[in-house]
Formats: C-alpha cells, structure tokens, sequence
C-alpha cells in the first residue's frame, strides 16, 4: 500500500519535477466525487510531470484512481484542488478548456458513449466543425484519419453497427481529426478481442513514432511493455513509477497492488526459481525467446 510518498525507480524520467519543461503537469491534484457530505476522494495529491512525445502507461487495482487521473489529463474533468496545466494552461479555466481538449483528445473504454453522428465520416468530421474549422481543411482532415486507422471505404457506416475493434479506431480516428498532441486511452482495448487488440495496439505504436504523446490506462499488463514509463496508481495516489523492466522487477509490490506480471516476465520468475536465470528485466516475449535462446546456444 502506498506510504506517501511514491517510489520512483532508477530511469523513472520527470516525476514530480525534473529538468525538462513538461508537456502535462500534474501539481497536489485532488479530485472528489459527489457532494461535500458524501463525496468519495478518488485522487490524493498527485504529482505528475509528462513530456512531449512520451509513451505511458496508467496501470492499477478497480478504484485506484486511473481512469479519474486520464479524465483530468485531458480536461474532461476539472480538480477539486490543486493544478493540471497542458502546455501551460490550466485545465481549471474554462476559457483554455475548447484549446486544451483540442490539444488532448480523449478514447473512452465504450466508443459507443462518444459518438454523436449516424456514420464514420460524419463522425471524424464532428470534432473540426466544432473547432471552426474551414470545409475543404476538415474533408481533408476526414480523410487523412480515416486512412491513417484503415477504414477506408467505410465511410457511410452507422458508427453504432461496427465491430467493436471498428469502434475503436472510429473513436481514434475522431481524435486524430482534430489533431492532437496527445492521446489519452482509458481501456479502450478492455472489450477488443486479441486480433482487434492487436491492431490498435500496432496504431498506437505508429503514432507515437510519429512524435504524438500516448498515454494509456489498462489492466492488460503486455501492454505496459510498449510503454516507456508505467505509473501504478492504488487508492488515488501513485504508488511506483518507472521504465517497464524496474516496475516489473518489483513484483512483490505489484502483487501487493492486485497487479500480475506480464506472460514473459512471470515465465521467467519461474525459470529463475528452476535455477535458469535470464535476467529480471525480460518483459516481452521477443527478449524471452531472444535470451533463451542465447543460452542454449552459449551451452552448445
């Protein structure tokens, strides 16, 4: 459980404060739900810095406060105390919300609950139009996000009769639309199938090698490996941050948290205890294979 104050790891790049200007900035963020007599506190004085063209990953235990800290991120809601400033403006003043929200677009666990329209195109177009944006920018905008996540040809579909994976890239590509500096995903992989999972997953990627800041919220732990920074959350403050390898590489906090280790990590804790060591900062089923087969091939 959290003691206070959070345990930045080794390689754990501008938490709280840092040496670089932050993209995002995070300051003594609370946040409560409800009324003064029955409020529940879901966020307790986080402290968060993120910088331009970062890739990370929200990760946390039912009702620690994740999906709380990426409405906040984003703008969708405003704290009850202390401070979130994207690019220098505070999400607490309404007059910079319309830039900011432009700025940092927003992927809901159920597509469903953000479209407005009755087909794709119409869909991607909604976001610029309500920027002013002019006509032949905005076809042109349409265009470029609907290829760039593969539905073209698509069109004309009412967004409420795609395929979940369809869903979400639709909900992308309303994103992308509005060209964004960031992308904020809370579980939008939750209910994708593997296959649909993996597509989104392999945009993400593309994106953030294109320079967007992508920052994800997820309980599927192989995710967290794409990531560069994870940042574990539990009862609404952060409890450990750092690059993927250092947060796996404390597993007895994460099972303290109800989190599991990733397929590749958890395979190679239990060749370790066989007496097969390959080295703690293994995630991914790529360096696991990689390394066993280093070894077979040292021994041979």
């Amino acid at each position: 459980m959290p003691d206070g104050a959070p345990r930045v790891l080794r390689g754990a790049l501008f938490f709280g404060g840092g040496g670089m200007d932050a993209f995002i900035s995070v300051r003594d963020l609370h946040y409560r739900y409800g009324n003064a007599g029955e409020s529940i506190e879901a966020l307790r004085g986080v402290s968060l810095n993120i910088v331009r063209g970062e890739y990370l990953a929200i990760v946390g235990p039912n009702g620690s406060g994740k999906s709380t800290l990426a409405k906040c991120l984003s703008g969708l809601l405003s704290p009850s105390s202390g401070d979130v400033r994207v690019n220098g403006a505070s999400t607490r003043d309404a007059a910079a919300l319309v830039g900011i929200r432009a700025t940092v677009g927003m992927v809901l666990q159920n597509p469903d609950n953000q479209f407005v329209t009755s087909s794709v195109e119409d869909e991607v177009a909604f976001g610029p139009e309500n920027l002013g944006v002019p006509p032949a920018e905005i076809r042109r905008r349409v265009a470029s996000a609907i290829e760039r996540v593969g539905m073209c040809g698509q069109e004309l579909r009412d967004p409420h009769l795609l395929s979940s994976g369809e869903k979400a890239r639709l909900a992308v590509a309303a994103m992308l639309a509005m060209e964004p500096q960031c992308l904020v995903l809370d579980e939008a992989t939750a209910t994708l199938d593997p296959r649909s999972r993996g597509s989104l997953l392999a945009l993400l990627t593309q994106l953030y090698s294109a320079g967007m800041t992508i920052i994800t919220v997820t309980h599927h732990m192989t995710e967290v490996t794409r990531a560069k920074r994870v940042v574990v959350m539990e009862r609404g403050q952060i409890a450990l941050t750092g690059a993927p390898a250092e947060v796996f590489a404390r597993d007895d906090a994460l099972k303290g948290y109800g989190l599991a280790l990733p397929p590749a990590a958890a395979v190679e804790r239990g060749l370790a205890r066989r007496g097969l060591e390959l080295g703690r900062d293994v995630v991914t089923a790529e360096e696991l294979v990689r390394r066993v087969v280093a070894l077979w091939e040292g021994e041979g």
